[in-house]
């Protein structure tokens, strides 16, 4: 039996043909090339949705700018206007306002000084200053030289602002006492 299972084998490898070798030999190209494809198109899928990520993020991220900066404009506008209302109600008019803020933004300017940090104190100041009869030229002077003396000694906004806070305080009373001035603003200007 044996030698008709060998005689059977070769019959069958026999029977293979070249048509049947190149058919196969097609086939497996075929299944080469699509796979091939397969992977092209994977990767070009893969490609443009990492690109569409990259914009969305991106876009997302100019979103993000832009809502930060509207905050901070409105932050800062309403800032402005709060410091508008308390100088006009301070002077009696807009225009008087407007010269104030001016002046106002020149001096911290000129000092080194956050407006916003600055306007709160010099109008607490002029109010105290307004109710002892003194012209805003005096209230002027006073702040210009407070500013430009914590700049020299480069004192922080809030030792400026404790500064003014004690002026305003002293002129509110009325009446100045040379040790309580001396407390007040000499512990704070060396």
């Amino acid at each position: 039996m044996l030698p008709n299972s060998m005689e059977d084998t070769t019959k069958l490898v026999l029977k293979v043909d070249s048509k049947q070798v190149r058919r196969a030999t097609e086939d497996l190209r075929r299944l080469k090339a699509e796979a091939g494809q397969s992977t092209t198109i994977v990767v070009r899928a893969t490609d443009g949705m990492s690109k569409s990520f990259l914009r969305l993020a991106g876009s997302l991220v100019s979103v993000y700018t832009a809502y930060r900066s509207l905050s901070s404009l409105l932050r800062t506008t309403a800032q402005y206007e709060k410091i508008g209302n308390q100088l006009e109600f301070i002077t009696g008019s807009a225009e008087n306002a407007a010269r104030e803020l001016e002046w106002l933004t020149n001096v911290s300017r000129d000092n080194a000084l956050v407006l916003s940090k600055a306007a709160g104190p010099y109008s607490r100041l002029a109010e105290a200053m307004k109710l002892l009869g003194l012209e805003s030229g005096d209230t002027r002077a006073l702040f210009e030289g407070t500013a430009n003396a914590a700049a020299t000694f480069g004192l922080s906004a809030d030792e400026l602002n404790g500064v003014l806070v004690a002026f305003s305080q002293v002129a509110s009373k009325g009446t100045v006492q040379a040790e309580e001035l001396r407390n007040q603003i000499g512990e704070r200007i060396p």
